[in-house]
């Protein structure tokens, strides 16, 4: 069981409507801690150009985050950057069941400087600063509900604001053991909220009345984290790696408001739990001739984690219980090609890769009917990720790399800059 301070972990999970196709699905800042897509996938554009696999091959800076054990391939001082870009499109819909709905979800750009790394060998020891964006997301989203139920009539409208900035800054370090490399790092988690969601009710059957329901989230909360990660090079043709990463948690407080017409205001504050679920994985890379490789990953996450030590119903404080609600850990497959193509003082290279995403929704297991229905829609298929990448370098000095990750609608785009003092 993870702690934090010496405190079980607490999810909170915020009964509200389970919409739509995006990475981020829920409709309240709580939800947050119940759904989120986090990134595991490694920094740098050469991986991802790959289908984000690295963890057997690792042998540039975004080993920090894919295996610390690389760092043990990194003779030279270096210096590494990376930008991102990711766009999302605007979602909108209506959703029929027990409760009638319609939604909006804005479009979202992100620009990042999203990962840099600093590299130098001491005898044989292998450092490295790095900096890595393990979270960036803002949202704006709106909708509207109408239900009728046993002379029951309700008109209920949420808006919700949410931003989430998660960056981890560490230190990693690695040796070589005759054909093994070992390595780990350690970081500073910092998360920045600020997040407000605000749901009014109207009850106009059998008696008028209104209520107004508002959380809020604002603050900074850091966390240790730490990774750990071995290599085996079992041939020329062959290498294999496994990792292991301990991801953080922050303790966050809620405010929240309820507002009933014709009664006083009811306020409380509310200790919340952010999870960033652990990882571990493994990988093989098979190099059948001078130039080509071929990568897989498998990656582990253990997303039980966001509801295994008892969680806070903000709604329904001590009426709603864990044991209503159940999620699965999820098991990932990376594949990725990579094509080096030598030409006069440099190196051409071509990459491509696909991995899916699978579904690790929390389904409700009570017997209310609003909420089976609220928690039965899921988010359609699995997400399927297909990327391209290409690089070039000069002399092992200098290295560029781009590529591109399509998912649905969505894409990510990454370039990375490298340079090694010769």
């Amino acid at each position: 069981m993870k702690t934090m301070y010496g405190t079980p972990r607490r999810t909170l999970i915020l009964l509200s409507f389970f919409l739509i196709a995006a990475p981020l699905l829920s409709q309240t800042n709580e939800e947050v801690f119940r759904e989120f897509q986090f990134n595991f996938s490694p920094p740098g554009a050469r991986a991802k150009g790959m289908g984000s696999t690295f963890i057997a091959l690792a042998d540039d800076a975004s080993a920090t985050y894919a295996n610390p054990a690389g760092l043990a391939f990194l003779r030279d001082p270096a210096i590494t950057i990376e930008y991102s870009y990711t766009t999302k499109k605007e979602i909108t819909g209506v959703v029929s069941g027990n409760i009638n709905f319609g939604y909006t979800q804005e479009p979202v750009i992100d620009r990042d400087l999203s990962f840099f790394s600093l590299n130098y060998r001491f005898k044989e020891w292998y450092l490295a600063l790095f900096g890595h964006n393990f979270l960036e997301e803002k949202q704006a989203r709106s909708f509207t509900a109408r239900s009728l139920s046993n002379g029951l009539e309700e008109i209920a409208t949420l808006n919700v604001a949410l931003g989430l900035n998660g960056k981890t800054y560490g230190f990693g370090l690695a040796r070589r053991i005759g054909s093994w490399k070992a390595g780990m790092t350690i970081g500073l988690s910092n998360l920045a909220i600020d997040s407000r969601s605000q749901q009014q009710k109207l009850i106009i059957l059998p008696q008028f009345s209104s209520e107004t329901f508002t959380t809020e989230i604002h603050g900074r909360e850091q966390a240790l984290t730490w990774s750990a990660g071995l290599l085996w090079h079992a041939s020329d043709q062959w290498s294999m790696g496994m990792v292991y990463r301990e991801n953080p948690s922050f303790a966050l407080h809620e405010s929240i408001a309820a507002v009933t017409a014709g009664q006083p205001i009811s306020s409380s504050t509310e200790d919340v739990n952010f999870v960033v679920p652990d990882t571990h994985g493994a990988g093989i890379s098979y190099k059948p001739c001078p130039g080509l490789h071929f990568l897989l990953d498998w990656q582990h996450i253990q997303y039980t984690q966001i509801i295994e030590d008892g969680f806070t119903i903000v709604e329904n404080i001590g009426i709603d219980q864990k044991a209503y609600y159940t999620t699965d850990d999820v098991d990932e497959l990376h594949f990725g090609v990579e094509y080096l193509k030598p030409l006069n003082h440099a190196v051409l290279a071509f990459r491509t890769g696909y991995y899916r995403n699978p579904n690790h929704f929390i389904q409700y297991e009570g017997a209310d009917s609003i909420q089976q229905s609220l928690f039965s829609r899921k988010r359609g298929d699995e997400e399927s990720h297909i990327t391209i990448g290409i690089g070039w370098s000069r002399k092992n000095q200098i290295e560029v790399d781009l590529a591109v990750d399509f998912w649905g609608d969505d894409l990510t785009v990454l370039a990375s800059l490298l340079w090694r003092k010769k």
